[in-house]
């Protein structure tokens, strides 16, 4: 599946490839086109959180209503009024994460692309692309992907490794006549060229992006991780001023388990880019300072209202003046549908003879003598 999504990101990634100087020009263009792409997205997500704003002060009555009461039942009640009134105003807490759920497959697939450039940007045959993945694991080389595997055979072929395991069964001699032929049929380039075409494009300032951190080594690479992480701290914090910040809630505990999460997150990106090529960091990084950017232009484009005392105070006089509407009586009692029609039919005629007023003998005869009857007579006690 990831190599399907993999294969549609390959397609504009592989056009801004030609047109850039570098890889990390590359990187760049990409991701301000997949920013564009997804700015509606962005939009719907702003808009959902100006309608939540907008019912702050409803939920904000509700939680005061039950404050100071921390058992079950009652936290239950709450959360149902509350769901009660997003119900009512069609308002869906879910709805802006669609633009959180769509940005990590597109994280992933091109985790694919920059990790198989021969699958997906130079477009090798699958079957010299399984060639290469042989004669690497026959040279006993522990790259799996194939942006190592290019990594290592360069290292191989330019000297930079003199000797392979014991137990290899290819000499690193096999290893450059096998990078010294044509790559592939209708190409004019040996394998070693195309391969230090690519790791010429994914060098920047002298660090090549195609190799990972080595944790265990310190290198000019752990700078990547660093500012990875950095980064993702500083637009956590920078991103949540110009974004809705539902009511706070809950003890301090809540409130520590945020704080945390805003340290943990920043460490898990890092963490990743130790352990992926150093180009995933750099796109992380370049994500990172445009998520900033889009959310300022859409704060200023649809600015988040601001709760006031003035809202509060409407807000509780709406919710106290609301009456629930009682279900209205029956006129005629139900009758119970295992009687016949007739049986139905003559109770009904008790029901309703059972609801006229009582008229004297007086009346009677009044109504005999002029044919109606006064309202004295005709409702003895007063109008009913």
């Amino acid at each position: 599946m990831w190599d399907f999504l993999g294969g549609i990101i390959a397609y504009p990634f592989r056009w801004i490839n030609t047109i850039s100087p570098n890889y990390v020009i590359t990187l760049i263009l990409f991701a301000v086109f997949m920013k564009i792409v997804l700015f509606p997205f962005g939009i719907k997500q702003q808009k959902n959180s100006i309608k939540q704003a907008s019912l702050r002060p409803y939920e904000t009555i509700i939680r005061k209503k039950y404050a100071g009461r921390n058992d079950k039942v009652s936290q239950q009640k709450m959360n149902q009024e509350i769901m009660e009134l997003y119900q009512r105003e069609n308002f869906n807490p879910a709805g802006g994460c669609l633009p959180m759920l769509i940005q990590l497959p597109i994280l992933l697939a091109l985790y694919q692309v920059i990790t198989k450039p021969l699958t997906f940007l130079l477009q090798m045959p699958k079957e010299l692309i399984q060639q290469i993945t042989k004669l690497c694991a026959d040279a006993k080389l522990t790259a799996t992907y194939e942006i190592f595997q290019i990594n290592d055979l360069l290292k191989v072929h330019n000297g930079e490794i003199t000797k392979l395991a014991k137990d290899a069964t290819v000499s690193i001699t096999e290893i450059k006549d096998f990078l010294a032929s044509p790559a592939f049929e209708g190409s004019t380039k040996s394998l070693v060229e195309h391969f230090e075409e690519l790791r010429d494009s994914f060098t920047v300032f002298g660090i090549n992006l195609m190799e990972k951190p080595d944790m265990g080594d310190f290198s000019v690479l752990w700078i990547i991780p660093i500012l990875v992480f950095v980064f993702s701290f500083l637009s956590m914090k920078l991103t949540r001023k110009f974004t809705y910040q539902p009511a706070p809630q809950g003890d301090n505990a809540t409130a520590a388990s945020f704080k945390l999460m805003d340290i943990t997150m920043p460490l898990m990106s890092a963490w990743i880019s130790f352990i992926t090529p150093a180009g995933i960091g750099i796109y992380w990084i370049i994500q990172n300072v445009l998520g900033v950017v889009q959310q300022f232009i859409l704060y200023k484009m649809y600015p988040i209202p601001e709760m006031t005392e003035n809202d509060l105070k409407l807000a509780e006089k709406e919710l106290r003046g609301k009456i629930k509407q009682q279900k209205p009586q029956p006129e005629y009692e139900e009758v119970a549908p295992s009687l016949t029609s007739a049986e139905r039919k003559a109770k009904k005629r008790q029901q309703s003879l059972a609801h006229k007023p009582k008229i004297s003998a007086h009346g009677k005869s009044r109504i005999k003598a002029h044919g109606s009857v006064p309202t004295a007579i005709r409702y003895p006690g007063g109008r009913r």
